[in-house]
């Protein structure tokens, strides 16, 4: 997974790193970090009531609402270390959940 997420990044994508629902049930992300020109940067949205993305009535005409900086090399490493920590948790998680059932499921026949 390391090595897809590198590659991901060098290529411009970016590692989207948190989401929230807005008010028409769309997942937003609302956190990435991204790989640009030889920089790391974390963008983040900054206004929640930004009605660009579904938050609320806010036009964003006197601030942006998304906000970008940059990080260091580490701080962009130990955030990719945590994304595929959590990733990894989750699957361990959803499997767990699966054969739950299953064996729920098993013994009821």
């Amino acid at each position: 997974m390391l090595k897809e997420v590198l590659e991901n990044l060098r290529d411009g994508k970016e590692l989207k790193l948190d989401y929230l629902e807005n008010q028409y049930s769309e997942m937003i992300c609302v956190k990435s970090l991204s790989f640009y020109n030889g920089r790391w940067l974390v963008g983040e949205l900054n206004c929640m009531s930004s009605k660009d993305y579904g938050f609320g009535t806010c036009n964003c005409n006197s601030h942006s609402p998304w906000d970008e900086y940059r990080v260091d090399r580490k701080n962009a490493l130990d955030i990719i270390k945590k994304y595929i920590e959590n990733k990894n948790k989750d699957e361990e998680k959803r499997e767990e959940e699966t054969k739950f059932l299953n064996n729920l499921i098993s013994s009821l026949e």
